[in-house]
């Protein structure tokens, strides 16, 4: 680009794109039952009783581009909900019930995420 040249990506945007343990919608990119349960599984490592139901990936474009790159730039956030937290020593000796925990998310953008070396 030259200066004074927008760097955004105009008419191809892609827009939301929201992936839960099944599927993706829409449906612009193929799925992968793979990298979903790669994911879910790196998850668990910490949480353990995290579900695939309870993840939620939604890619955003952000309708941003700079020199050099040839796809749009998007955002990428990790959303976890419909969780609850149970108190494991007071529930069983006061009866203690779960609680609902507000949904956690954290969002990253394409340009920072790296998959090659």
């Amino acid at each position: 680009t030259t200066a004074g040249q927008s760097c955004t990506q105009g008419g191809n945007s892609f827009g939301i794109v929201t992936c839960t343990n099944t599927a993706c919608n829409p449906a612009i990119y193929n799925f992968s039952q793979p990298e979903a349960d790669r994911l879910l599984a790196r998850m668990q490592l910490i949480f353990p009783q995290m579900q695939g139901e309870n993840l939620i990936v939604q890619y955003e474009d952000l309708q941003l581009a700079f020199d050099g790159r040839g796809s749009p730039v998007a955002s990428v956030t990790v959303r976890i909900v419909n969780m609850n937290f149970e108190f494991l020593m007071l529930d069983a000796l006061l009866g203690f019930t779960p609680i609902a925990m507000p949904e956690f998310r954290t969002t990253l953008t394409t340009e920072d995420l790296r998959s090659t070396g």
